[in-house]
């Protein structure tokens, strides 16, 4: 069976050496699923087995392990292998056009796979979503899968399987949808059924019992991140709590988009801006951070905030990269630079006419309205500022610089803050002036 195997491992505490996987503790049966410890279902008292590994019986014959990624079909548990084999419940095997929706690029150290045959070491397989048509052999159609077809009218989007290596290079008219893992060295010249087939096989996940290890589950990372990486642990804990669009790059990948880091554009309290070239042309401006400033809070604020959102008047986030205690973020180049340079130079501000400027301010307001109304969670800024307004080639407003931002419910109508954030003279005066209803009123 060529699966791709996961490890995940457990913390020091109380030893589930004493109580192996075929010991009788509670077992039960979802459909003719023996479910034992440490499993347990959701309805069993906690004795039953670990949290970390409740399992869901729906209909009484289908059973579901639900992750941080997604929600998982469970087919099997070898518990003398001490395995657990799941599918990506979004797969549907009656319909080869079904994609898989769940993400675990970053999650798991994968050590070998379980039947140690070097053929069956994964590689790492995106799914992506494009607003047109691409004609390259390295963009796989997911939709060849079947000649049958529901409509007559014409895609508004198309899904295309790409390698890990192809989508550092990714068309803009395209988006990440899944990262998931595939039993193949690489799937270029593949076709599409016979990549469907390969993710219907599933994944299977080893639970190796050590001595004093408890039934906490903690998620690592993969190999060849686990070489070289050494994450800031709140840093960590948020990129395995969130399923990101944005593209991961290696620190050497940032270095080569740069030249070494060659035309710098800026620099301020976060780190430096470097502008950067990625092999399809396409211009970024990367955001070096100071990793001695917030302990990671810049840039888990940056990507949580901005991460998965797209407007006309809000900087797109293309990627990131994260080794030690290198921090960077790569974002669409602006090449008017920031509004400052605009509004604080009279020669600028004449050439540029009121009726732009204007649109300029309009597109702003549009901004920040989509941060705070458009998005599932309200996104508040912090430090609207001229200097954190870039223009791109047709001086199109762009907020940027999500460093100070902070997310809160939709439905959150006050927000309580312990200290004002912000820059000085932007900073709004009920933040300042808290026990003032008359600074409040005239904001």
């Amino acid at each position: 069976m060529p699966t791709f195997v996961l490890f995940l491992i457990l913390f020091p505490g109380a030893s589930v050496a004493r109580h192996p996987f075929n010991q009788d503790r509670g077992s039960t049966f979802c459909g003719n699923l023996n479910i034992s410890f440490p499993f347990r279902l959701k309805n069993q008292p906690p004795q039953c087995g670990c949290h970390d590994l409740e399992l869901e019986c729906e209909n009484n014959n289908h059973t579901s392990l639900v992750l941080r990624e997604g929600k998982f079909s469970v087919q099997n548990i070898f518990y003398e292998n001490e395995t657990i084999q799941v599918v990506d419940s979004s797969l549907d095997k009656n319909d080869c056009n079904s994609l898989p929706t769940s993400s675990v690029t970053y999650h798991y150290n994968t050590y070998s796979s379980y039947n140690n045959k070097r053929e069956s070491q994964p590689s790492i397989m995106n799914v992506v979503n494009c607003t047109k048509l691409i004609r390259s052999s390295q963009y796989i159609d997911a939709s060849r899968c079947t000649t049958k077809s529901n409509t007559s009218s014409p895609p508004t989007s198309f899904f295309y399987f790409l390698d890990e290596n192809t989508v550092l290079n990714l068309n803009q008219a395209c988006t990440v949808e899944a990262v998931v893992p595939i039993m193949v060295k690489n799937i270029s010249g593949m076709s599409t059924l016979a990549i469907y087939n390969k993710l219907s096989e599933g994944i299977s996940i080893i639970l190796r019992p050590f001595v004093g290890i408890p039934c906490l589950l903690v998620l690592v990372i993969y190999k060849w991140r686990r070489r070289h990486l050494s994450m800031d642990d709140k840093i960590e804990e948020f990129l395995q709590s969130h399923n990101l669009a944005p593209i991961r790059y290696s620190f050497k990948q940032v270095k080569k988009m740069t030249k070494n880091f060659e035309d710098k554009l800026g620099e301020g309290g976060y780190g430096s801006v470097f502008k950067g070239k990625l092999c399809s042309g396409h211009y970024v401006a990367i955001k070096l951070l100071c990793t001695s400033k917030g302990k990671g809070e810049d840039f888990i604020n940056e990507v949580a905030s901005i991460g998965r959102i797209h407007h006309a008047n809000v900087t797109k986030l293309i990627g990131f990269c994260v080794e030690g205690s290198k921090q960077a973020l790569v974002y669409d180049f602006m090449s008017n630079g920031s509004l400052d340079k605009i509004i604080f130079s009279e020669e600028n501000r004449n050439t540029l006419g009121w009726k732009k400027l204007f649109d300029i301010v309009i597109g702003v307001a549009r901004g920040i309205d989509y941060l705070h109304q458009g998005c599932d969670m309200q996104i508040l800024h912090f430090d609207i500022k001229p200097h954190n307004i870039l223009l791109d080639a047709n001086f199109n407003p762009r907020i940027s610089d999500f460093g100070l931002a902070k997310l809160y419910a939709i439905d959150e109508s006050i927000v309580s803050l312990t200290a004002a954030r912000g820059t000085i003279g932007y900073i709004a005066p009920e933040l300042v002036y808290k026990k003032s209803w008359r600074h409040f009123i005239q904001s």
